[in-house]
């Protein structure tokens, strides 16, 4: 790494030479990477040296014509001297910097260079942005949740007081949120996707938008007891009890021991006035969690019903 980084002295750096000639595994390493470096580089890694490394054009040009004096026109490996001949002869240029320092040097550029494109494809990757779009959730999330029902990819929060949705800071994390969303849900159409984006319409209060978001994604996904979930959380919001204990259901249906199905549920039951219903399913969440924060929830609530 020293070498490649250009950290030797010049005689170790002469002594490192001497044992890359003396040594086929080396030189026809850093001969494959100098190859590859010019033959195959992406149109991205060279506008990156282009903006950014100094002299970017001189190195691939002083590479090329080292690639141009291999003894093998048709090999992809660079031809460099053998033991016998005097590798200070053929391996340095006019001003002193030799072959090698630049073949390594190039290498050196293009895996740091590699390093910074992998970083930058991520950041800007679909999966990245969705992730981001969670966090600016959650975030809006720990100011004050913004129904009563539990809604995935969520941990625990007290419900926000007056309209939480009001804040400033919540107004802008469900923004990021649903611009991210709304600009990934083509790239990524997972069940995940679509429920993230209707629950930002639901947090925001878009009802309309998010239930149309989640009859789509139904139809595609059938099995997915988190869209029902959503969905009747977005039909209670929109004061549709009835639609609400339908959508539920049917997640219940799916996944019987589906945590905020059944937190759910039971809200919708007290609302309806069903207790003796809403008190079976809490106390059935009871014994598949007792002791989350939302579990504590449900043993106030159940103490008010009782």
């Amino acid at each position: 790494m020293k070498y490649f980084a250009g950290q030797l002295s010049e005689l170790e750096r002469t002594d490192a030479e001497k044992h890359i000639v003396d040594c086929p595994q080396c030189y026809k390493t850093i001969a494959q990477l100098t190859k590859s470096m010019f033959a195959e580089e992406t149109p991205e890694e060279k506008a990156f040296l282009d903006a950014h490394i100094k002299d970017a054009e001189n190195i691939r040009l002083l590479v090329k014509k080292s690639i141009e004096t291999t003894e093998n026109k048709n090999s992809n490996i660079v031809a460099f001297p053998n033991k016998t001949q005097n590798p200070k002869k053929k391996s340095i240029l006019p001003w002193g910097i030799s072959y090698f320092a630049i073949a390594a040097s190039l290498a050196f550029i293009f895996l740091v260079g590699s390093a910074i494109f992998s970083v930058v494809r991520y950041i800007n990757s679909p999966k990245y942005q969705i992730a981001q779009s969670v966090i600016e959730l959650r975030e809006a999330n720990k100011m004050g949740r913004l129904t009563n029902l539990r809604l995935d990819n969520f941990d625990y929060a007290q419900l926000a007081k007056g309209r939480g949705i009001s804040k400033p800071e919540t107004q802008q994390h469900l923004s990021k949120a649903n611009s991210i969303l709304e600009k990934q849900i083509n790239n990524v159409p997972t069940p995940e996707t679509f429920n993230l984006l209707a629950e930002a319409k639901l947090m925001v209060e878009n009802y309309n938008e998010a239930v149309a978001i989640l009859d789509k994604a139904i139809s595609l996904y059938p099995k997915n007891p988190a869209l029902y979930t959503t969905l009747s959380a977005t039909y209670f919001a929109s004061k549709e009890l009835e639609k609400a204990l339908v959508s539920i259901n049917k997640a219940l249906d799916i996944n019987p021991n589906y945590l905020p199905g059944l937190f759910n549920r039971g809200l919708i039951y007290k609302e309806l006035g069903e207790n003796n219903k809403a008190r079976s399913d809490w106390e059935y969440y009871l014994t598949l969690d007792s002791t989350s924060p939302w579990a504590y929830e449900v043993k106030e609530k159940l103490a008010l019903l009782n």
